[in-house]
């Protein structure tokens, strides 16, 4: 293997490494975010979303 040939594939390794650690904080970042908006749940999320809505008078509890 000649220099340039040695530069290329390390230049390769370097952004290889580089990659894969940006890959894996944004899946790091992403599974926070999840948490921190309570999206992680989709079933509890439902259900607060249909809570939230408005009910009509004839169905209160007031």
């Amino acid at each position: 293997m000649d220099g340039d040939q040695l530069i290329i594939v390390k230049i390769k390794a370097f952004y290889g490494e580089v990659l894969l650690d940006f890959l894996l904080r944004f899946v790091d970042s992403h599974k926070k975010l999840r948490i921190v908006s309570e999206h992680d749940n989709p079933e509890q999320h439902a259900l607060e979303s249909i809570l939230e809505k408005d009910v009509p008078k004839e169905h209160s509890f007031c």
